[in-house]
């Protein structure tokens, strides 16, 4: 049975629970956002649910091997975890839907410009290291894969999402590895930060954090936010990345990850 890898790149607003198996990925309630699924062959959209988005699941029928150990993190770009001790929100409408799939290999954080953010909030995120306020804005889940089951589909229990023959066009001599892409695809362009904001907000509200006020512990909805106040402009030879003094303005870059399609905003992942 020959085996290879399984890409799927997720770009856009998206939060991923990788602490369970099989894995949950919520796609958070961001309006003019359109999720869809792609291959090199099909194409497809994804129906967002107003009322029971968290519950309504989409289960995979293919050739994944699922990892029985520790998923590995590939961190070219960190990857923002919720808060120690958080839940996930009771609210089911605050997703438009949830992918299920098995544990992945490896997770590898991906990050297309180069603007920094803050986390605020209360108890934000200590900033990551080496690279603070850098958090990746995608994710890429690769998966051990039997490449004698190209057929990939999706269901959501009720019918199939999205059925699909997966081809192999590696190189010669590289490894065999099947992709597959899915994208939640924002505006063309946001200058000002409001989508990436925006989503960023809805994506933290599918968390609530553990507070505890005079011996009482209850749980809150997670208010963080990201905070563009500081230049965060791509630093030439010689130059400091730094917090400008006064009123001085910041130097912004749009905040697309990639122009025309993705949201800017950092994703979630727990591990």
């Amino acid at each position: 049975m020959p085996q290879g890898k399984l890409e799927i790149s997720f770009y856009g607003p998206f939060a991923f629970m990788l602490d369970r198996d099989p894995i949950e990925i919520y796609t958070p309630r961001c309006v003019g956002h359109y999720p869809s699924i792609f291959t090199t062959e099909d194409e497809a959209p994804f129906i967002a649910d107003y009322n029971q988005g968290m519950k309504r699941t989409h289960s995979s029928k293919s050739g994944i091997k699922g990892n029985q150990g520790k998923i590995t993190p590939v961190n070219r770009a960190a990857i923002l975890s919720p808060p120690p001790g958080f839940r996930l929100t009771n609210d089911p409408r605050r997703a438009w839907f949830c992918i299920k799939l098995p544990k992945p290999a490896h997770a590898v954080g991906i990050k297309g410009d180069p603007y920094l953010v803050e986390i605020t909030g209360t108890n934000p995120p200590p900033p990551n290291t080496p690279n603070p306020n850098n958090w990746a804005t995608a994710m890429r889940l690769i998966f051990d894969y039997d490449m004698n089951q190209p057929r990939f589909i999706l269901t959501d229990g009720a019918s199939w999402v999205f059925d699909t023959t997966l081809k192999d066009y590696s190189s010669l001599g590289a490894p065999t590895r099947f992709d597959i892409t899915i994208r939640n695809a924002g505006p063309l362009l946001d200058p000002d930060h409001e989508d990436a904001r925006a989503c960023f907000e809805a994506g933290a509200l599918l968390f609530q954090q553990k507070v505890k006020v005079a011996n009482l512990v209850n749980y809150v909805d997670l208010d963080w936010e990201m905070d563009y106040s500081y230049a965060h402009a791509k630093s030439g030879a010689g130059q400091k990345k730094h917090r400008p003094k006064g009123n001085v303005p910041a130097v912004v870059p749009h905040a697309t990850a990639r122009p025309g399609t993705d949201c800017g905003n950092a994703i979630f992942a727990s591990f």
